[in-house]
């Protein structure tokens, strides 16, 4: 069952550290690193033979250089005869002026499928640690922040779409 394999996984993971990063306007804040989460489950995920597979785009809206998804993922069980899974809406969203917003955006959502589902702890958030270091958190990794995005992006008209038609939008994107 699904259920057990996750709470396998569970058993295993690790707190994750904010790190430190400078963007592209030399304003610094606190992160995890989508790379830091899927290092640390990806084997986790072999050793329990369970797979992450998109299944759509539930949600699809952009606002200039900001791309606002909600992907639903499916968490399978391959040793189970029926494939038993769970599956998982996930908001998130990608900003870049060159023309990468929806990888970022898709990253994104792949990395807040894991963290939820695992409960992946933070260690800045466990620790709740209230000192004034002169570093913010980066709103882009709040999920009511992203969810409101994707709500008022709704709002403005713009269409769902699948993963098909999402592919065929983007085929074309200039990536430099």
């Amino acid at each position: 069952m699904i259920g057990e394999k996750i709470i396998k996984i569970m058993e295993e993971i690790q707190p994750i550290i904010k790190v430190e990063v400078t963007d592209e306007d030399g304003r610094t804040y606190k992160t995890v690193k989508a790379e830091e989460i899927i290092s640390m489950v990806q084997p986790l995920l072999i050793k329990n033979k369970v797979v992450i597979l998109p299944q759509k785009v539930i949600n699809f809206g952009t606002q200039g250089n900001k791309v606002h998804i909600t992907m639903k993922y499916q968490f399978i069980d391959v040793e189970d005869q029926q494939k038993n899974c769970i599956e998982v809406e996930i908001p998130a969203s990608g900003f870049d002026e060159k023309g990468r917003a929806v990888f970022g955006a898709l990253t994104g959502a792949y990395r807040y499928a894991m963290q939820q589902v695992f409960a992946i702890p933070i260690k800045d958030e466990i620790q709740n640690d209230n000192k004034d270091d002169g570093l913010q958190d980066n709103p882009d990794d709040e999920l009511d922040i992203i969810g409101n995005d994707i709500e008022e992006s709704q709002n403005n008209g713009e269409s769902n779409y699948d993963i098909d038609q999402l592919d065929k939008i983007f085929s074309s994107e200039k990536v430099s």
